[in-house]
């Protein structure tokens, strides 16, 4: 299994901090004090990582949280469509020659003459649900 892209990196690189394990029994003969120093420099590196892992963990939550809160705009947007029983129409824009873009449109329905009326336009569903919204502002978008 890979690591999640938000894991932070190790701290400690060899390149910063060349020692090999093999060396440390040479730089520290004494084993009573190399099981201290080892206890101590654990407890320190641990907290070190703990902190690091904490820090990003948190940092991905919140970008998530965010993205999280962007889709739920985008969603209500759609909702609107529903509860206000519109339509969300493409539509043929002529480009030159026989060549067409393409724009929508968002059509409100009505019991008296003209039925269908155009409530937003835009190049995509978003801009054209905005300025629908935009014209329609009674129109509440109920989020859940």
């Amino acid at each position: 299994m890979d690591k999640p892209n938000w894991w932070p990196d190790n701290p400690y690189p060899a390149d910063i901090f060349p020692m090999e394990r093999d060396n440390y029994s040479e730089v520290v003969p004494d084993p009573g004090i190399r099981t201290a120093l080892s206890g101590m420099l654990g407890r320190e590196f641990w907290e070190i990582a703990s902190k690091s892992i904490w820090d990003a963990m948190q940092e991905y939550e919140l970008e998530r949280e965010y993205t999280n809160k962007q889709l739920q705009a985008e969603l209500d947007k759609y909702k609107a469509l529903e509860e206000n029983d519109w339509d969300l129409r493409c539509v043929d824009i002529p480009s030159g020659g026989d060549d067409f873009s393409i724009a929508w449109q968002v059509i409100e329905h009505y019991m008296a003459k003209p039925r269908e009326r155009i409530i937003g336009r835009g190049l995509t569903p978003i801009e054209a649900l905005e300025q629908a919204l935009k014209e329609k502002p009674e129109k509440q978008i109920n989020s859940s």
